[in-house]
């Protein structure tokens, strides 16, 4: 049983940073009669969940409604010549292609069951959003509804 957290820390915003480009949730490959999540998947939630578990600095998880805000920043590619790839860091072009931004969301509010809140249901509002960085992140914050 996961013991009930006082009011004025369920009351405190929980912020952070993952590092890196946003993995979109896909279903579980299949080989050899296995399931198995594919590696880039993984090493993303991995990454979602450690720095949750940092954030979270040994509190238990998050019992009440929740907000969830997210934002995605997405590398912009190198292939793209230099005046898009401006246009794109300043907010001219949107990344309006893979990944989904729903998968996206699912990934992350998946990998932090049991970690931030005891279960994604819990969130009761959503904001998120994709735009281009230069340098890829997930920026995340949760609050109490």
């Amino acid at each position: 049983m996961i013991a009930q957290e006082t009011t004025s820390a369920m009351h405190q915003p929980v912020c952070f940073d993952v590092v890196g480009q946003a993995v979109p949730w896909s279903r579980a490959g299949r080989k050899g009669g296995f399931s198995y999540t594919p590696p880039q998947v993984r090493h993303y939630q991995n990454g979602v969940k450690d720095a949750a578990v940092a954030a979270m600095a040994g509190r238990n998880p998050l019992l009440c409604p929740l907000d969830l805000f997210l934002e995605f920043f997405l590398e912009v590619p190198r292939s793209w010549p230099q005046w898009r790839q401006q246009a794109a860091l300043s907010g001219h072009v949107r990344p309006a292609g893979k990944p989904d931004l729903d998968n996206c969301l699912k990934l992350v509010a998946d990998a932090l069951n049991g970690i931030l809140w005891q279960d994604d249901k819990q969130i009761v509002s959503v904001m998120a959003t994709k735009a281009f960085a230069e340098t890829a992140q997930t920026t995340l914050r949760v609050a109490a509804a």
